[in-house]
Order: C-alpha cells, then structure tokens, then sequence
C-alpha cells in the first residue's frame, strides 16, 4: 500500500502523481514466465508515459470502459446473466484478455440482481427483471418517476430556451433541481 511521505502536503502535484506511480510501478510482482514478466514490464512503461505525456512506442491499447460487456456478450452472456449468475463472467473475460493481449486488462462488474430484487430497488429496470433476458444491463427509469422542475428566467435577450441554457443565463446562486443533475 501507498504510504504518504511526511513532507507530502509541501509536494506539488506533480511530484505526488510520481510518487504514487513510481510506487505502482515498483511493485514486487511474480511472473509465471520471463515472456509475461517482459509484457507485463513493456505494459506498464508505456502506460507510464501516457500518464507522463511523453512518446511511447504506439498508442495504449486500453479498453476499459466498455469492452467488458462486449467480452461477455460475443461469448454469449445475456444481460440477465449479468444480473443473476456471476459465475458465467470469468471465463469469458480471460479469454478475451488473453486473445487479445491489451495494455491493461478489461474487466467485468457483476451487478448485484438478486439483491436489488430483495430490496425492492424501482429506479432501474434490468434484463431478467422487467426487461427481456438479452436486454441491456441496467436501464434508469428515475427521471420518469419524479416531475420536472419550474424554471424562471429575467434574462430572456439570450433566447435561453432549454433548461440548462435557462440556469445558465439567469446565474441564479440557488442550483435548480435540473442544474443539479448535469
């Protein structure tokens, strides 16, 4: 774990962000081969760059955000899967990973079904609940479920017409239901 040195608070950011990457990076790690000790090495410099911004030998090949639910779905995984049985995640998510050798690893979050049905949960509707099986994960329903908010506005000489343009015209100092949300 990351200790913060004594002197911490009279660091600039910078030398923090070095800090806790010079600790990720130095981190003891066992390899199972010297080939996955020099990927995993070629890896993390290159993300260390991108960080750094500096030039790196090719674009990080990153797909995080997203590329879970592909993973799971071009293996067959259906949104109710994803709700109800965890246990069909892992394997699809390593072959994945091990076909197709990214800078940092895609992962899949296994949401919690059978404890949002016990809970009543009614601001989401998901796939095996009252959407079809295949369907997307989760799907919001709270914007259907509470009424829009009243907004007034003196400056109307911009032609401020939609609720966040209206917010920001008027500069009121109280947030609105509706700035809030942004």
């Amino acid at each position: 774990m990351f200790v913060k040195p004594d002197n911490w608070s009279k660091l600039s950011p910078l030398e923090r962000r070095k800090l806790r990457l010079d600790h990720w990076q130095n981190q003891p790690v066992e390899f199972v081969s010297p080939e996955a000790e020099a990927n995993y090495k070629e890896r993390i410099n290159r993300i260390r760059k991108a960080y750094d911004i500096e030039p790196a030998d090719r674009i990080i090949a990153d797909l995080s955000m997203g590329a879970g639910e592909y993973a799971l779905r071009r293996k067959g995984v259906t949104g109710k899967d994803m709700l109800y049985h965890p246990e069909k995640l892992h394997d699809p998510i390593i072959e994945f990973n091990l076909e197709f050798q990214l800078d940092s690893a895609v992962s899949a979050f296994s949401y919690p079904g059978d404890a949002m049905d016990l809970l009543g949960l009614n601001t989401y509707i998901w796939g095996g609940q009252k959407l079809p099986d295949a369907q997307t994960i989760l799907m919001s329903i709270k914007n259907l479920l509470r009424t829009p908010p009243v907004f007034s506005c003196e400056n109307t000489s911009r032609g401020c017409s939609l609720n966040w343009v209206v917010f920001r015209c008027c500069r009121t100092s109280r947030r609105s239901t509706k700035a809030s949300m942004l």
